[in-house]
């Protein structure tokens, strides 16, 4: 298995343009910033269109989102190195976990990298129709759990995501209605009849 770091290098051109393939703009900001990246495999290299110059207030932001546009994720693994690896696999790394809960807004950039957030209901007995209700808005490789007995809700996106899930959590998060509560029983009711349906189903089969 082999690894490359992409670390400081120095660019010369005349261009208005700070680089046209992924790899080089990994080394631009890698020059700005002085952070560097470790990746596996040869990156999907060919920018559509060449980025214009980095800077040191955009450079953070603009390779976050830009290996997010071309499939990839980066994973930090000490204070000056991260891993580039394919956004598809970021369910088998460790991310970092930001706690929150209505009254505890999570501390959360606008960047592109994925991280962990845990958030406490306060009323724990709707996190599963929190759950439910926020799949639609997660992203492509984004995930939730709710730990039903413990009123706690687990989202794993990036962070300008989280950010906005957030605000749609607080929301909904209140108290359920006897009628919402009597409904919420009866889906749960009719999953667990469809489990079992499932199940002997199965066993005939086998």
């Amino acid at each position: 298995m082999k690894y490359f770091i992409l670390g400081t290098t120095l660019l010369l051109s005349t261009s208005v343009y700070a680089c046209e393939t992924l790899s080089g703009c990994l080394s631009e900001a890698s020059t700005i910033t002085g952070q560097h990246y470790v990746v596996k495999d040869t990156l999907k290299d060919k920018l559509q269109e060449p980025l214009p110059s980095l800077d040191k207030e955009n450079a953070d932001f603009v390779i976050s989102h830009l290996l997010n546009m071309y499939g990839y994720a980066r994973i930090k693994i000490k204070d000056d190195m991260w891993k580039i690896i394919s956004a598809r696999d970021i369910r088998y790394n460790a991310l970092p976990m930001v706690n929150s809960s209505k009254e505890s807004a999570p501390s959360l950039d606008f960047t592109e990298d994925y991280k962990m957030l845990k958030y406490k209901a306060s009323y724990p007995e709707s996190v599963r129709s929190l759950s439910r209700s926020l799949r639609p808005f997660l992203s492509r490789y984004g995930r939730i759990v709710d730990i039903d007995h413990s009123g706690i809700i687990i989202v794993q996106d990036t962070s300008s995501n989280l950010k906005r899930l957030y605000q749609l959590i607080i929301e909904a998060d209140h108290e359920l209605s006897s009628k919402q509560v009597e409904s919420l029983e009866k889906n749960e009711e009719m999953e667990k009849k469809l489990k079992l349906i499932k199940a002997r189903a199965c066993d005939k089969n086998t």
